[in-house]
């Protein structure tokens, strides 16, 4: 899987450590991985008040995939954001086929 020019991952108001950095780029591609041949990534993990938070929006053609999550410190949002986009994907490869089931008609 090739990576897109509008794929990014942005940290705001905060100075990732190496760490932080890394357990990003390793959420970014997991979920590159997973997500359709043709869909863009962008992140945000950002400081709050009382912790961090992660925002993912994933675009393949007409799919999205998007989720936000919060924890009190990086490797938690990133953890828990990373478990719900990858429940949307899973559950988006189980019935993506089944309208064409549907609709399907077989020539013999």
């Amino acid at each position: 899987m090739g990576t897109n020019v509008n794929d990014k991952f942005e940290f705001y108001h905060m100075d990732p450590s190496s760490e932080t950095e890394e357990r990003a780029r390793s959420v970014f591609n997991t979920l590159l991985e997973r997500a359709p041949a043709d869909a863009t990534i962008q992140a945000i993990l950002f400081r709050t008040p009382v912790g961090y938070a992660c925002r993912v929006r994933i675009n393949a053609g007409d799919t999205y995939f998007g989720g936000e999550d919060s924890g009190r410190n990086p490797y938690q949002a990133l953890t828990r954001v990373e478990e719900k986009i990858c429940q949307q994907i899973d559950l988006w490869k189980k019935t993506r086929f089944c309208k064409l089931g549907a609709d399907a008609k077989v020539a013999l």
